[in-house]
C-alpha cells in the first residue's frame, strides 16, 4: 500500500525535523555509501517502533470461518454453480482446524464437487483425506456410496461393490428415519446389482490437468559457464553494455536457450487458493497449508518443500507483508529466508575476496559457473543504487526495515546467537534486493484460453520471480527471444534467427510494435535507467499499423546485409558486403505463392487452431521469412506473433469456462 509507506515517511520526518538531535540526519543519510550503512541509519532512529509498528494479524485456522464458506458452497452446490461450489470448499478447508470434523467436511463436500464434474480419480482423493481427518459415522454412508459410485465410473466394479457393502452397514450408525434407511439401502443394493451386471471396463486414465504440456529439452550440449543454458550463448561484457549475452552459434527460430528455476519467487496475493505456493501450477487439487489459512500446494511433497525451504518462515507473517501490496516486496524477503540465517551472518566473510574481481565475473561460483540456484548470482543483479534519488532510497529502506521487522517475529533469527549486528546486515541484503528486483524480477505467468471467443484469450501474471542467468539479457523493443513459464520455470526460445556473434536479446515488458518511442523512453529510463538504442529505436520503427506490407527489403541469405526493395521477379543481385549470388526472382515467386496460405493459417489461429499442422507451418514459415526479409515487416510480426501464442498454449494455461 503507497500511502502506508508515505505515511511512515512524512511521519519520520516530522520527528527529525522536531528533534535538534536528529536535524541533520538526512545528510547521514544522504552520505552512506552502502546498503548497511543506509538500513542502521534508519533502524537506528530512537523513534522508529513508534512510526513502524507490526499489528497482530491472524492467518490461523478457524472452524467459524471454515463453517461459512462450506454452507456458500453448499447454497452454490445446490444451484450447480460447481466453479463457485468449488472455490468456496477449498476456502473452507484452508480455514478449517487440524482438529474436529472441519476439514473432513470440506474434503467431503469438495468430493461431491468433483463427482459431479465427472473428476472420479479427484473425488477419491478427496474422500480419502475426509475419511483421514476423522469424516462423522453418522455421514459416513454418504461418503461410502459416492466413492463405490467413482469406483463405479472408472470401471473398478469389485471395489465399487466393496464399498457399496460397507455404506449398507454404516446406515445403522446414521441418523435417518428407519424408512429413509430402507430406501438407501435399496438405493444401494440396486448399485451392486448394475456393478454385477455392467461388463468391466477399461479404467480410465488419471484424469488430473497439468495446466500446461510436457517440458521442452534444450538440444546439444550445456554451455560450461551457465548450468540452465544452451552452449548457444554465452556471456560477454563490454563498457557500453555492461554484461550480455551472444550467440556461440547460428541459433535457429524456436530452440530452446534456457530452462531456467528461479532463486526465489512468490505467487500474486490474489492467486493463493487457486495456485501451489511452491511450485506456481495451478493447483487441480489444491491442500492447504497445516498451519495458516492463506496458501495451498498442489501435493504434499510441494508443501514439505514448502515448509523446509521458506514458509515455515513466513508462515505467521504472511498478511503483514500482503498490507504492502506489492509482490516484489514479498520477493525480497523470501530471498533472505531462503538463503538462511547462517549464510547472511557470514556472507561478508566468506565473500570479501571475491568483491574485487572483475566485472565480468561477478556471480560466478569458484568452479566459473553463473548458478542460477546460487544466492551470490542473484546478490550481485544489478541494483542502480547509485542512481536513485534521496526519496527512492528513504522510501525502499523503511520498506526494508518494516520487512525485517516482520521477519523478527519469526523464527529466522537463532536465538542462540542474536545480536543486534547480524540483523542489520540482514536487513541490508533485504535493502539491497528492494532495489535490484524492479530491474531484474520476471513475471510467472498463466494464459487464460477462451475457447468460445479466442480473440479473448488474454495472459495474466501470477506470481514473481527472480531468474539470475535471465537477468543477464539484455533489453531489446524487438527482442530476438521469448519467454514462457511452465509452473515457476522460464522457457527461453529464439523467435529469430539469431547469427552467430550477435547479441541475444529480451524484451522488459517495451516492444515497438505497441508502444511508441517516447512511451519506450520514458518507462525504459524511469524503471531501468537507461536509453535504448535497439535497431527499433535507432532506426524509429513504425507501430504495428504502419509497419510496411508490401515491396520487402530483401536481406543477404549469406551474411544478412540489406540487399535494397524489390519486387521484379526477374531480379536477381550481387550482395555487395560478401559477394554472394542472390536469386532474388525465386524469392519472389515462392513468397507470392506462400502468402495466402500464411494468411489462411494465421486467421486460423486467430479462430483458436493450435494444433500441431499450424505449429509447424508457422516454425518453417517464419525461419523462412527471417532469413529472406528484414525488419520491420508485417508478416513477419504477424507469424512471430501466432508462434509466441501457440507456445503460450504449451506452457501455464487453463481453459476458461464461461460462468
Amino acid at each position: 500500500m503507497a500511502d502506508l509507506i508515505d505515511n511512515w515517511r512524512d511521519e519520520l520526518l516530522m520527528n527529525i525535523q522536531n528533534d535538534v538531535k536528529w536535524k541533520d540526519w538526512s545528510k547521514t543519510f544522504s552520505a552512506a555509501e552502502t546498503n548497511l550503512q543506509r538500513f542502521t541509519a534508519v533502524y537506528n532512529l530512537p523513534f522508529i517502533d513508534k512510526v513502524i509498528r507490526i499489528e497482530e494479524m491472524s492467518i490461523e485456522k478457524s472452524a467459524s470461518d471454515s463453517t461459512e464458506f462450506r454452507n456458500k458452497g453448499n447454497a452454490e452446490y445446490v444451484k450447480k454453480n460447481y466453479r463457485q461450489a468449488f472455490s468456496f470448499y477449498t476456502r473452507s478447508i484452508q480455514k478449517a482446524p487440524g482438529i474436529g470434523d472441519m476439514l473432513a467436511l470440506g474434503y467431503a463436500n469438495r468430493s461431491a464437487v468433483y463427482f459431479d464434474m465427472q473428476k472420479y480419480h479427484l473425488c477419491l482423493k478427496d474422500i480419502d483425506l475426509a475419511l483421514k481427518n476423522d469424516y462423522p459415522k453418522k455421514l459416513m454412508h454418504k461418503l461410502l456410496e459416492r466413492q463405490g459410485r467413482s469406483k463405479y465410473e472408472i470401471g473398478l466394479n469389485e471395489e465399487a461393490i466393496k464399498y457399496f457393502e460397507e455404506a449398507i452397514k454404516s446406515l445403522v450408525d446414521s441418523s435417518l428415519e428407519k424408512d429413509r434407511q430402507t430406501e438407501r439401502q435399496a438405493k444401494l443394493e440396486k448399485f451392486i446389482k448394475d456393478c454385477h451386471n455392467k461388463p468391466k471396463a477399461k479404467v480410465k486414465a488419471e484424469e488430473c490437468n497439468a495446466f500446461m504440456g510436457p517440458l521442452p529439452r534444450i538440444e546439444g550440449e550445456r554451455s560450461s559457464q551457465f548450468p540452465c543454458a544452451s552452449d548457444a550463448i554465452c556471456m560477454k561484457y563490454s563498457k557500453d553494455k555492461g554484461r550480455y549475452i551472444s550467440a556461440t552459434r547460428d541459433i535457429n527460430v524456436g530452440e530452446v536457450l534456457a530452462i531456467e528455476k528461479p532463486y526465489s519467487f512468490v505467487i500474486n496475493d490474489d492467486h493463493h487458493s487457486s495456485h501451489c505456493h511452491h511450485c506456481c501450477k495451478r493447483a487441480e487439487h489444491p491442500i492447504p497449508c497445516s498451519s495458516c489459512a492463506e496458501v495451498v500446494y498442489c501435493n504434499a511433497t510441494c508443501r514439505e518443500e514448502s515448509w523446509n525451504q521458506y514458509h515455515s518462515v513466513e508462515c505467521s507473517i504472511l498478511l503483514s507483508i500482503k498490507l504492502l501490496e506489492y509482490d516484489v516486496y514479498h520477493l525480497a524477503l523470501r530471498m533472505v529466508i531462503k538463503a538462511n540465517y547462517d549464510y547472511i551472518k557470514n556472507f561478508e566473510e566468506n565473500f570479501a575476496d571475491e568483491k574485487s574481481t572483475k566485472p565480468s565475473a561477478i556471480g560466478f561460483n569458484k568452479l566459473g559457473q553463473y548458478d542460477s540456484e546460487d544466492y551470490w548470482s542473484v546478490y550481485n543483479l544489478v541494483n542502480h543504487s547509485e542512481d536513485r534519488t534521496f526519496s527512492d532510497l528513504f522510501r525502499r529502506t523503511l520498506t526494508a526495515v518494516y520487512l525485517l521487522k516482520c521477519l523478527e517475529r519469526t523464527k529466522f533469527f537463532s536465538k542462540a546467537d542474536d545480536c543486534k549486528d547480524i540483523h542489520l546486515i540482514v536487513g541490508g541484503h533485504i535493502l539491497r534486493h528492494l532495489q535490484m528486483l524492479p530491474c531484474n524480477a520476471h513475471e510467472i505467468t498463466e494464459l487464460s484460453i477462451n475457447l468460445k471467443q479466442p480473440l479473448k484469450s488474454s495472459a495474466a501474471d501470477i506470481g514473481s520471480a527472480v531468474y539470475a542467468t535471465l537477468s543477464l539479457f539484455n533489453h531489446s523493443c524487438d527482442p530476438n527471444v521469448v519467454r514462457h513459464s511452465y509452473g515457476n520455470l522460464c522457457v527461453v526460445r529464439a523467435i529469430h534467427h539469431i547469427p552467430k556473434g550477435m547479441e541475444v536479446v529480451d524484451s522488459y515488458g517495451i516492444l515497438y510494435p505497441v508502444d511508441d518511442i517516447e512511451k519506450r523512453d520514458a518507462e525504459l529510463g524511469r524503471r531501468y535507467f537507461f536509453d535504448c538504442s535497439c535497431v527499433a529505436c535507432a532506426n524509429d520503427w513504425p507501430m504495428y499499423d504502419d509497419i510496411p506490407n508490401h515491396s520487402p527489403y530483401f536481406k543477404c541469405e549469406k551474411c544478412h546485409h540489406v540487399l535494397g526493395q524489390f519486387e521484379n521477379e526477374d531480379q536477381d543481385f550481387d550482395c555487395r558486403n560478401c559477394g554472394e549470388r542472390q536469386v532474388l526472382s525465386y524469392r519472389v515467386k515462392e513468397l507470392t505463392i506462400i502468402e495466402p496460405k500464411f494468411d489462411s493459417v494465421f486467421n486460423d489461429v486467430l479462430s483458436g487452431d493450435y494444433s500441431d499442422e499450424t505449429f509447424s507451418f508457422l516454425l518453417k514459415h517464419l525461419s523462412l521469412m527471417e532469413s529472406w526479409i528484414c525488419r520491420p515487416w508485417q508478416d513477419l510480426n504477424n507469424c512471430q506473433e501466432a508462434l509466441k501464442q501457440i507456445y503460450s498454449t504449451k506452457a501455464n494455461h487453463y481453459i476458461c469456462v464461461d460462468k
